[in-house]
């Protein structure tokens, strides 16, 4: 069982049978998916103001993950408020003093239990998913993240490594954009912002979330096991 088909294909290419393989991408529980948290609800619950706009990125701050660039963002788009939400004390302390209290639009939540991840998923406009090549398992890898996003039904805007490009569709239900190409990201993230109805891209996105859940998941691998 392998979470992406670049994954299968490297296991074929070192002499697996095809037969023997199947591709499952990660998922989220269907009970995330009945989480229907409001604008108002999810604002109010993080502290935000409502009639701000916000693009959220939650995850590891690691130096791999593009956090510089989402730096130059907030530099760059002064009008929008940008939170970065994960980290130790360490990675958050380091940051800041790289910004030196010059931006007022971003700010560095630092770690959140996890629980409480959904409702800042649920605050932004636009969630900004980025990692770099310099990730090792980025050419096969199915990040949990994705489907988390994905859940909230909020627009996305992302790299569009291979396996990303596995679930999620450029131009219909996301904003996917050249790995490690800053340029691409920033025209990408402000036409999302700019996107007057933002709907069907949500309506798109949590539909087709409904087939990466870890219920459905374990169901085909049920499936494909018990009908050899």
């Amino acid at each position: 069982i392998s979470i992406s088909g670049a994954l299968s294909e490297f296991w074929i290419s070192r002499g697996v049978d095809k037969s023997k393989i199947i591709a499952l991408h990660d998922g989220v529980s269907e009970s995330r998916l009945n989480d229907k948290i409001s604008l108002e609800e999810s604002r109010k619950e993080c502290n935000l103001d409502i009639n701000k706009k916000y693009v959220v990125y939650t995850g590891s701050l690691d130096k791999n993950r593009g956090i510089d660039s989402i730096i130059k963002l907030s530099q760059e788009i002064k009008s929008v408020n940008f939170l970065v939400v994960g980290g130790d004390s360490y990675q958050v302390d380091y940051y800041n003093k790289l910004i030196n209290n010059t931006l007022d639009n971003i700010h560095f939540v630092g770690h959140v239990p996890h629980a409480k991840i959904k409702y800042y998923l649920a605050a932004a406009d636009v969630l900004l998913m980025i990692w770099s090549w310099d990730i090792r398992t980025m050419k096969y890898c199915s990040p949990l993240k994705l489907f988390e996003y994905m859940a909230s039904g909020r627009l996305i805007v992302g790299n569009g490594f291979p396996t990303i490009k596995e679930v999620l569709q450029d131009g219909i239900d996301s904003f996917l954009v050249d790995p490690d190409n800053y340029y691409s990201l920033k025209k990408a993230l402000i036409s999302a912002l700019e996107l007057k109805d933002s709907s069907k891209f949500s309506e798109k996105l949590l539909l087709k979330t409904k087939k990466y859940t870890w219920e459905k998941r374990a169901s085909i691998i049920a499936g494909r096991l018990f009908s050899n």
